[in-house]
């Protein structure tokens, strides 16, 4: 948890960095470069927050943002091979509602839906991908799960559903 907490901290000060930048109009240019950090951002910024900070050397991960100037859309931390990519997106149709995610380098992906440092969701993939729910501390495996991105997700494992409100509860 005080990693999922650390990798929030650290995509949210290069954001915050990337919006204290002089705002110019370049195209696929950098707004700021040295030796290890490189700013490249849409000709619109700050208007469109389409962004990508990178830092190390080619190769490192990278951040990256959309959105425009009065609406995050997502943050990314980002692998240039099949590495780990963190994510914070927006719920739909809230405005300062995120769900945290992250992609392993072996494509298990995890999503935590109200950003408190649990994770509440997990895919695996396997030839019959399952999906798991953490369900009163436990992994439960789950036929279907939808909405992520949504106000209240759901899943569902045979009759049984489950809604999210801040855990997942029994629906039935």
């Amino acid at each position: 948890m005080r990693i999922n907490k650390f990798l929030i901290l650290i995509c949210a000060g290069f954001f915050i960095f990337g919006l204290t930048l002089p705002a110019q109009s370049l195209t696929n240019k950098p707004l700021f470069e040295t030796e290890f950090i490189k700013v490249v951002a849409n000709e619109k910024f700050p208007e469109d927050l389409e962004s990508e900070i990178f830092v190390g050397p080619k190769g490192s991960p990278y951040f990256s943002t959309e959105g425009t100037a009065n609406r995050l859309k997502a943050v990314r931390l980002e692998s240039m091979g099949t590495g780990p990519v963190v994510s914070m997106v927006q719920k739909e149709g809230e405005t300062n509602s995120y769900i945290l995610y992250l992609f392993t380098g072996n494509a298990e992906g995890f999503f935590d839906l109200n950003v408190d440092g649990i994770w509440d969701v997990k895919k695996t993939p396997t030839q019959n991908q399952k999906n798991f729910i953490l369900f009163k501390g436990e992994w439960l495996a789950v036929d279907k799960i939808d909405g992520l991105l949504s106000k209240a997700p759901t899943a569902k494992s045979g009759d049984k559903q489950y809604l999210f409100q801040g855990a997942w509860k029994s629906a039935n």
